[in-house]
């Protein structure tokens, strides 16, 4: 599983506290708080938001997904697929085409996925149950 710096959005200074509460990979940053009860022993241990807490776990989420790193899974937040839900309920070539277009104005992305890359993710998140509550 990747660092919990492959989040985008998480702010150093929160990073630190994690990593001091041992959540230093994405694996460890949803076992720890996926469940309400678990994210708000971790929120009461670190002084993160909760809110902030749920959003990473999805970041992570979908960095578990075969191919998607950290810039599509920002890319996928910022176009507002930023869970395995929102990603399982979009079609995979429209939400490609829109990638491209959001890219071509805001350049998060080098290289731009495939339209089959966006397909399987679209499909993976189908099958894949979400953790996070």
């Amino acid at each position: 599983m990747p660092s919990i710096d492959a989040i985008v959005g998480i702010p150093h200074r929160s990073a630190t506290k994690l990593r001091r509460a041992r959540v230093r990979t994405t694996e460890a940053l949803l076992k720890r708080a996926a469940r309400p009860d678990e994210r708000g022993q971790l929120s009461a241990a670190t002084g993160i938001a909760d809110d902030d807490l749920v959003a990473w776990c999805h970041r992570a989420e979908l960095l578990s997904l075969t191919g998607v790193g950290a810039e599509y899974a920002h890319v996928l937040a910022e176009l507002g697929v930023g869970t395995l839900a929102a990603l399982a309920g979009r079609d995979g070539d429209g939400l490609w085409e829109e990638i491209v277009a959001t890219n071509e104005k805001k350049r998060y992305v080098k290289r731009l996925p495939t339209d089959e890359m966006v397909a399987v993710w679209v499909a993976e998140a189908q099958r894949t149950p979400s953790v996070v509550h």
